[in-house]
Formats: structure tokens, sequence, C-alpha cells
């Protein structure tokens, strides 16, 4: 009975000395990091649902629009009967330019269209001293006449973003087999991302400046403007 009694208050007498002892240390947790494979950094992943790009390269700086370019006149002896009014020439070249340290970039592409996003109207200005500003009209899920099912209208607005890329040595526009050569890129305008409402039109006017294209003002000839959406 009493071997049985000592042994009882052995075995309390251990339980309270592990008991401080894990006080008094803590609770060990063991922790493994991952070590970094493949150049992946160690932060958590970050998803965003994005669209693909639509782009498109723009003509040279106050290129004549094709609408002012000077008709050909038939053949009198052709056509004696036809009466002909002769378009007045475009402006000389000298004329169209106000200001010589300022470049105005359109592109032929009316508006690049994405699934239900698209912008439309987009006009770059570029200052010698680097200062540039951007215009354009935004539309997410434009308003229809028509009624039609549209299975997009649920979702509320999306995330734009626009690229602007400066490139030189751009004399022409890329054809199938010159889209392919290199270009370099001597600017990259930083532009701001914004949100467009569903069936509300946005004109947006954005205003930065950027070194590298002050820096090459004389080699920048052409403009790519790539745009997508966030889901």
């Amino acid at each position: 009975m009493n071997t049985r009694r000592l042994l009882i208050v052995a075995m309390l007498v251990v339980l309270t000395t592990t008991a401080a002892a894990i006080e008094l240390r803590g609770v060990r947790r063991n922790r493994t990091r991952p070590c970094l494979n493949s150049g992946i950094p160690i932060a958590d992943y970050q998803y965003e649902d994005r669209s693909s790009s639509a782009s498109a390269i723009s003509k040279t700086p106050l290129e004549d629009d094709i609408l002012l370019e000077q008709t050909t006149v038939p053949d009198a002896t052709e056509s004696s009967n036809v009466e002909i009014e002769q378009l007045p020439a475009p402006p000389a070249k000298s004329d169209q330019i106000a200001d010589p340290d300022t470049k105005l970039f359109q592109w032929n592409r009316a508006n690049l269209v994405i699934d239900y996003c698209s912008i439309s109207m987009p006009a770059l200005r570029i200052s010698r001293n680097g200062d540039w500003t951007l215009s354009l009209r935004a539309d997410q899920n434009p308003k229809s006449e028509t009624n039609e099912y549209n299975p997009t209208l649920h979702i509320k607005r999306n995330k734009f973003v626009i690229k602007l890329r400066c490139y030189g040595s751009y004399e022409t526009l890329p054809s199938e087999t010159s889209s392919k050569v290199g270009r370099p890129i001597l600017a990259e305008l930083p532009v701001k991302e914004f949100w467009v409402e569903n069936g509300q039109p946005k004109y947006v006017r954005m205003t930065g400046s950027s070194k590298n294209a002050s820096q090459n003002f004389d080699l920048i000839d052409r403009v790519e403007i790539e745009f997508f959406y966030v889901k």
C-alpha cells in the first residue's frame, strides 16, 4: 500500500515538473521556409484574370489624312460629259505644324475592341520636354438600341489598362514580313489604370512626363498603343 502511494506521488511530481518546464520554455513549433526556386519570389501569389491584348501602331506624326489627298482627275477625252469637281489641295506640311517641338500621333484603327470593352478615338501629343497628353473614349458594355440578349450585362465595371510604347526607325507601317522585325523602344509612357462603369462611356484625358521621350524626341516616329482589361 505504501509502495503504491509512493508511485502516485512520484508520478505527480514528474508531471508537475514537466508542466513547469514547458511553461517556462514555451511550446516549440517547427517552421520551414521553402527555398527560392525558378526565380519565383517568396510572396503570396496575386491572381488577376486579365483579358487578351489589342494593339495598333500609329501613323507618323501629323501625317496627312487619306481624305485630304488630292484626287486623280480623269482624262477629259475619256469622260467629256462628266463634270469634275476637284477637291482643294491639302495644306503644306509647314502650314500644319504649329509647333516644331510638338508631335501629334493618331491611329488608323478607329477603335480597339476586346469582348465587351473597347477604346476609341485615341490621340497622343508629345512635347520636346517630355510632357505628353493622351485622350480617348472608353466603353464597357455600351448601351444598344436593340433588345438583344447580352450575356455580359451583369458585369458592373472593369479596370482598363493602356500601355504606350514609342518607337524609332519605323519609317513605314509594318507589313506581314516587317511586323516581326524588332524596333527599338525609345520610351514607354506610364498611363494610369482606370475603371469604366457598365453602359457609361468615359472620356479620358491623361497627362504625364517622360525623360526618355524628351531625350529621344527627334527619333520617335511611331507609337504603339496596347489595351486590355482586368476582369
